[in-house]
């Protein structure tokens, strides 16, 4: 994927809502000016008091909604302002000082609080948030720049292998193909600029820490340290992509960090390093943090390491529920009938969540022993969704007897399982 990607045409879409905001302020506009003309109008009668000091008002809407929608637009804003204008001078015209003066003052000025606010803080904003993310990005550009040219004049020092064979050589970054080496201070800083938290800004400076290559990984490393998640959660990420086997420690230990997104990115990253990593998630399915013990699990089930089934079935019994439910899960994915005994024996967790996942696991394991303790479940379950699951892990058995288990469902008290009984009995 190359940086120039991230810059798209604006869709159809986009164009026809512009469409739609034009034809809304101009059937706005059509509205105040039908009560405007019957506020003035001898048949208003008392009701058109009350109109001729409120429509003035009703104009400022479309100046906000128009500072919203074009900000750039300075030659509606002077439009609606002027229509605004000429609204409060025929109405005290017409109406005289009754209108209240001061309070249609007072009023206004509270409407171009509001006006100028939509207008000033994002740029303001949105100049300081750019004037912090686009410095690294342009850095890298001028770094990679300038250490090209220093492997120019050197062209005798090979180009490093390592570097070479990352992926991110795709990316449009100049003199990505042949990075020398850069400063450790620009890698850190260029790292740090993931604190700006904003989706595109984070994906082209992923893109430009992948060009500077496995130099940046030991700064990775201490990047799952760092006091913004952003920083963690990114570099977990990267290091996944380098497929670092030294990272491997850090990211397990990481995972206990308080944040889901951070935990499920070192997940992630350590089932990308894949084998290498099995034999350190296997010695962590036993450590004294519950989010340690639960990773390790996911990790091992997404690599697809079907060895350690026994370490893997022990932690049925675990005192953290998120842990037994991955440990469901991970017994469900490898299979084997051996276990189909220990996982009967947590179908009737007090946790919902480990009900279930017990409860799929033995329908992928499709164990028939399985049918009588699934039914059980079901004929004493209250909740819908576990019932529907025990339904489904039945049809995946398959057997006579799954089938006359599910026959039993044909009268549950909701209408939904049941048509999802009589669907699986006429297939």
């Amino acid at each position: 994927m190359k940086i120039s990607d991230f810059h798209q045409e604006i869709p159809d879409d986009t164009r026809s809502s512009g469409f739609l905001q034009v034809y809304i302020l101009a059937a706005y506009f059509l509205l105040v000016g039908i009560l405007a003309v019957f506020a003035f109008s001898p048949l208003s009668g008392e009701m058109g008091y009350i109109l001729a000091r409120m429509t003035p008002h009703l104009m400022y809407i479309p100046l906000v909604l128009t500072a919203l929608w074009y900000p750039k637009q300075k030659i509606a804003h002077v439009f609606i302002f002027l229509v605004i204008f000429a609204f409060l001078c025929t109405g005290f015209i017409l109406r005289g000082w009754s209108l209240d003066l001061m309070f249609t003052i007072f009023t206004s000025f509270i409407y171009m609080w509001v006006y100028f606010a939509i207008l000033v803080i994002p740029r303001i904003r949105y100049a300081g948030e750019k004037r912090t993310a686009d410095k690294p990005i342009k850095n890298i550009d001028g770094l990679l720049r300038e250490e090209n040219q220093k492997a120019d004049l050197i062209s005798t020092a090979p180009v490093s292998k390592t570097v070479l064979h990352q992926p991110v050589l795709e990316v449009s970054v100049p003199g990505a193909e042949k990075t020398a080496e850069i400063p450790p201070e620009r890698i850190i800083a260029l790292i740090e600029s993931l604190r700006v938290n904003e989706k595109d800004i984070i994906a082209k400076t992923c893109l430009s820490i992948e060009a500077v290559g496995i130099q940046a990984e030991p700064y990775l490393i201490d990047g799952l340290l760092s006091d913004s998640l952003p920083i963690r959660e990114n570099s977990a990420k990267i290091l996944g992509i380098f497929q670092s086997v030294d990272a491997v420690g850090s990211l397990i230990e990481t995972m206990n960090d308080p944040s889901k997104k951070v935990h499920n990115a070192c997940v992630q990253a350590l089932a990308k390093i894949g084998m290498p990593a099995t034999d350190s998630l296997l010695d962590s399915l036993f450590d004294k943090r519950w989010k340690i013990r639960a990773g390790s699990l996911a990790a091992l089930r997404i690599i697809g390491y079907r060895e350690g089934i026994n370490q893997i079935a022990a932690l049925l019994a675990d005192e953290n529920h998120y842990v037994r439910k991955e440990a469901a899960k991970s017994l469900g994915r490898i299979g084997d009938r051996s276990v189909s005994d220990l996982l009967c024996d947590v179908l009737f967790d007090e946790f919902r969540g480990v009900r279930l996942a017990a409860v799929t696991a033995l329908g992928r394991i499709g164990d028939d022993k399985a049918v009588i303790d699934l039914l059980s479940l079901y004929t004493n379950e209250k909740d819908p969704e576990v019932r529907e699951r025990v339904i489904e892990s039945l049809s995946m058995i398959g057997t006579p007897a799954a089938y006359e288990a599910i026959k039993v469902a044909g009268k549950d008290p909701n209408a939904e399982i049941r048509k999802i009984v009589e669907d699986y009995l006429n297939e």
